[in-house]
């Protein structure tokens, strides 16, 4: 009946669709799940005017010409067809989820061959295939792949969560969580990223229950994990706002992924037909819908029914089924049953049904052998489904705002139902049990007691779920980039290109890692990242973009963004920056910046006023000089802009600022001159995102706090519901007054920033990778470049090594550096020293400076301390020092007014870092493999320390707390007693982040994109 009206893509005629289109074989696991969901990503390609054929088991092909109208649907795309090819088992093999084992068995042996020689004999067509998508699972689709010559793309159809579980069964192997020892389902698992706070035992994929991890299936995941790596990109049907931090971490394997789900919701949006039309798309079951359940739904009163499915490969006891059927009627509530043919073992004696479910079925029940699962989800009459967490079922439900009940059978089911329950907030996750009294409560706590919570949730995530594929959304581009990304392979397939494992410049777009055993494999195609360019490879001319850089005038600020403008003076652009006035005396007297910038021709120095007298204490009362920045420097910054002052012939007008995040006023002005801006924020991303969720902290209640427990968790803030605390909120919420300076202040700017081109942060992906793709929904461009300090001199000297001189870059302190500590730790033995600084604006009480000082000296380990002029109130503290103080100073300690911080903790003496977990400070130390000791003052620092102490793992967390015993237990523990744990722990992350500074990094890349998206500025200015 013609082509889909309102499509997107615009279908090839046939004769140029022969000449030019690209050609996809899509081979899909011959089972339900996964057979829909790649029918539907074939349907999705061909609307793109892509080539397509899909290669269907001969069992799976005769099923579905049986019970649904594929073959006529896909008639309309001239472009599509079906080949079949045996799966090596009987007809009469039931093919359920028992024998699950028996299929990859007979797939090996016997399909594995056939689809070698089906590839390499070229009978699929006349153009030839230049893409293979294929189940994740076929471990042997990527050799064959090779063997031709053509790029293949994994599709994993079961949840990323799930996939990721399994990308980590080497580890959970090494750390001897599997096999399991003892019976305790609910010890946790700590060594699976992402999932360290929530996930246990028994949420582990069912295989994983095994005594012996020569268990055929294990083994089956293991040489899966081993080639997933392998292959050109990875498909999953999954958005981002679900996933979000579980796709980060699989990023650092398979870099290339396509989240482009939920799929169904795609196909509908792309056919431009509703979602709850039962024509679009038509149905792709194996079984016999019957329908009739349509009408009986119509009956029913608004989300009054639930919906018990337990999909198409699930078995159960009958006194599993009798458990659940007493439960359902016991309830009270209407429900509608799918009873699988065959999904019920049975043993003789056992048919006969008691007279009370017969009763309770008729009166409030509907059972059918197999129903239209995406209508009946969409039906207004349901409201709750009882399901096996089967990944399309699971986001089916989602799609349509379903709170669910989670019985899982196997496979990812028991790792989907734990996300559903725990993390998601969806629903009730009941597995590992079936009794009727338990499943009567749980019915009634999700579609009565708790029927609010649920329905708000799952509404939340439906919206989110409906934007990721509408025009715009993060799956509507992931798909556009993969069709772009097929088109590109047909114009380059054949062409030997350097390997996975070569240099990082050959890594290209998508950059792959691989283990050194997948070494072999070559790259079919190649994306190339965008790499800046040098000065001398760059038009200096009146092209050239020029960039206005105006930090927040403090020291954290000024130095994060002097680095910044090196950066960008490297590429090429011209840089103004902009600081106050107050603040140049202070670098010019404390700093030989100025001399280090002569060598940028590109660059000059611009000053304003901050509107303070010159002796104001500015850090001390900050406040103020935010007032003041904004009422009194907003003029002179907009007179300054367009006056033209900062243009000259070579230099042109500026074509962007970038501004500290917090001056929102520097938006306001771009915004009038017509000058695009982006925002740059020099805190954290966790403390970023805590000040984003203000208005959500506030309208749930949690602020202002209600009574004093500190322990108390957040539940409102994405991403952190599960860690933290009242105490580790900025330290401003703890003020009790909504009308708080601070508190307005933070949520006012920080909305503001979503205004701006871009944002840059001054991270890398591997820290805080699930926090930035919480702010990616709010900021969707994003660039993390850092850690700052490091990738200026990565890009000066060409290395990511640890090795620093003075000379790698100059200071940008606000204070002047005392050298002689350098000479000091000289003398002290490997990792032996903890250095003690909390930074340019933390005060402490003289009793506070006392407990420390006592603390560290009775630890009787060596220290450096950073006492800064004016960090301690009262100013006469030098002449109160206790003489055992002194003495244990004199013996193993050494103290100075300020000091080259990033040379300290560079240096080999020293092990540890007691810190205030200001965002410059922690990442100096993270860049090092320095451990910390965390006492936050103010700020990002409260959310910084919980996150080093209990995400990161990198130290502990010592917030609100200042006794010498508590001190001096912690700087043993860090020092000696887990010394090696939070050693080896920080390492690990310095390693990490290294890689990210290095070519194909995802800092380096992100800076790269950034000078890009400049010059494109510049360019349409």
């Amino acid at each position: 009946n013609g082509k889909p009206a309102n499509c997107h893509y615009k279908q090839t005629d046939k004769k140029q669709a022969s000449m030019a289109s690209p050609h996809v074989l899509i081979f899909p696991l011959p089972l339900q799940g996964p057979v829909n969901s790649m029918l539907k990503l074939a349907e999705l390609l061909s609307l793109a005017g892509i080539q397509v054929t899909f290669l269907n088991t001969d069992h799976i092909h005769r099923r579905l010409l049986r019970h649904t109208h594929v073959q006529s649907r896909f008639s309309r795309y001239h472009n599509f067809r079906f080949r079949t090819i045996s799966d090596g088992l009987p007809e009469d093999n039931p093919r359920s989820g028992e024998q699950v084992m028996e299929i990859f068995g007979a797939i090996d042996a016997v399909t594995r061959p056939l689809f070698r020689e089906m590839m390499i004999s070229g009978d699929l067509s006349s153009s030839g295939v230049t893409c293979i998508i294929a189940d994740g699972v076929f471990d042997f689709a990527v050799g064959v792949a090779k063997e031709i010559g053509v790029p293949l793309i994994y599709f994993d159809t079961i949840s990323p969560c799930g996939l990721w579980t399994y990308l980590c069964v080497p580890k959970l192997i090494e750390a001897g969580d599997l096999p399991f020892e003892g019976k305790d389902l609910d010890a946790k698992i700590t060594c699976v990223p992402g999932m360290e706070g929530f996930l246990r035992h028994r949420d582990l994929p069912s295989f994983c229950r095994t005594s012996n991890v020569a268990d055929p299936i294990i083994q089956l995941v293991m040489r899966e994990v081993q080639q997933i790596p392998r292959a050109q990109g990875h498909i999953v049907n999954t958005f981002e706002d679900l996933e979000g931090p579980i796709l980060h971490q699989m990023r650092s394997l398979c870099p290339n992924l396509y989240p482009i789900g939920p799929l169904q919701a795609h196909l509908k949006a792309r056919l431009g037909a509703g979602t709850t039309s039962p024509q679009s798309p038509s149905s792709n079951s194996l079984w016999e819908e019957d329908k009739s359940c349509m009408a009986w739904l119509d009956a029913q009163p608004p989300k009054s029914v639930i919906y018990v499915s337990f999909g198409s490969l699930a078995l159960m006891t009958m006194d599993q089924f009798m458990e659940f059927w007493y439960g359902l009627v016991n309830s009270g509530k209407r429900f509608l049953w799918v009873r699988r043919p065959g999904s019920v073992a049975q043993k003789e004696g056992e048919s006969e049904i008691p007279s009370e479910l017969s009763q309770g079925t008729k009166e409030r029940g509907c059972i059918v052998a197999w129903a239209p699962q995406e209508e009946v989800l969409a039906h207004p009459a349901v409201g709750v489904f009882l399901t096996h967490s089967g990944w399309n079922s699971t986001l089916e439900s989602i799609v349509e705002g379903v709170p669910m009940i989670c019985w899982p059978y196997f496979v990812d089911q028991q790792v989907n139902s734990r996300f559903v329950g725990e993390v998601w907030k969806l629903g009730m996750d009941m597995k590992d049990t079936c009794d009727r009294t338990i499943i009567e409560k749980i019915v009634r706590d999700v579609m009565e007691v708790r029927r609010d919570e649920f329905m708000q949730s799952a509404n939340l995530m439906a919206k989110l779920a409906r934007e990721s594929v509408g025009e715009g959304g993060t799956s509507y581009h992931s798909l556009d980039r993969l069709i772009d990304d097929i088109k590109s392979m047909r114009l380059t397939v054949r062409k030997s290109l350097p390997g996975p494992c070569s240099e990082a410049k050959d890594k290209a777009f998508p950059a792959i890692q691989f283990n050194n055993a997948s070494c072999s494999y070559k790259q079919q195609i190649m994306f190339t990242p965008t790499i800046y360019q040098k000065t001398s490879d760059m038009d200096q001319g009146s092209h050239t973009p020029h960039v206005l850089i105006f930090p927040l005038p403090l020291q954290g600020p000024v130095n994060s963004m002097f680095k910044l403008a090196e950066l960008l003076c490297l590429s090429g652009l011209n840089v103004t920056f902009l600081v106050t006035e107050h603040i140049h005396g202070r670098l010019l007297r404390y700093t030989d910046i100025q001399s280090r910038f002569v060598r940028y021709p590109g660059y000059r120095l611009e000053t304003i006023s901050d509107g303070l007298e010159e002796d104001h204490p500015r850090g001390d009362r900050f406040m103020e000089l935010f007032d003041s920045l904004k009422y009194k420097t907003k003029p002179l910054f907009r007179e300054l802009l367009t006056s033209g002052r900062l243009s000259s012939e070579a230099r042109g007008p500026v074509t962007c600022v970038i501004a500290d995040g917090i001056m929102g006023f520097t938006g306001d002005v771009a915004s009038e001159i017509g000058v695009p801006f982006v925002y740059s924020r020099t805190i954290s991303a966790c403390c970023l995102w805590v000040f984003f969720c203000l208005p959500k902290l506030i309208e749930s209640g949690e602020l202002p706090f209600a009574g004093d427990d500190l322990d108390t968790p957040i539940k409102s803030i994405p991403g952190m519901e599960i860690f933290l605390r009242r105490r580790d909120l900025p330290s401003f919420c703890r003020a009790g007054d909504l009308n708080h300076p601070s508190i307005q202040l933070y949520k006012t700017e920080s909305q503001e920033n979503s205004r701006a081109h871009g944002l840059i942060l001054n991270t890398f992906d591997d820290l805080e990778g699930p926090i930035c793709s919480e702010i990616r929904a709010l900021c969707p461009n994003l660039y993390t470049i850092g850690p700052l300090h490091s990738h200026l001199k990565s890009k000066l000297s060409g290395t990511t090594t640890r090795t620093t001189t003075p000379s790698d870059t100059s200071s940008s302190s606000l204070w002047k550096e005392d050298r002689s500590c350098i000479t000091w730790l000289d003398g002290q033995p490997s990792k032996s020293v903890i250095y003690i600084s909390f930074g340019s604006l933390a005060v402490l009480t003289w009793d506070q400076l006392k407990e420390f000082w006592h603390g560290v000296v009775n630890s009787k380990t060596r220290f450096l301390w950073v006492i800064r002029p004016g960090s301690v109130a009262g100013g006469d503290w030098e002449t109160k020092i206790p003489a055992e103080i002194s003495e244990g100073t004199k013996e193993r300690g050494y103290i100075v007014g300020w000091a080259p911080q990033e040379e300290v903790l560079a240096h080999r003496a020293v092990g540890g870092f007691l810190t205030h977990s200001g965002w410059n400070s922690t990442l100096e130390s993270v860049i090092e493999g320095v451990p910390m000791i965390c006492w936050p003052y103010f700020m990002d620092q409260q959310v910084n320390s919980r996150f080093v102490g209990d995400m990161w793992r990198l130290g502990l967390d010592m917030k609100d707390t200042c006794d010498r015993d508590h001190v001096e237990k912690m700087v043993k523990d860090l020092m000696e007693i887990r010394k090696d744990e939070f050693i080896r722990r920080a390492d690990e992350m310095a390693d990490l982040a290294r890689r990210s500074l290095s070519e194909g990094g995802s800092s380096y890349c992100n800076l790269g994109r950034l000078i890009k998206d400049i010059k494109s500025m510049s360019q349409q200015g």
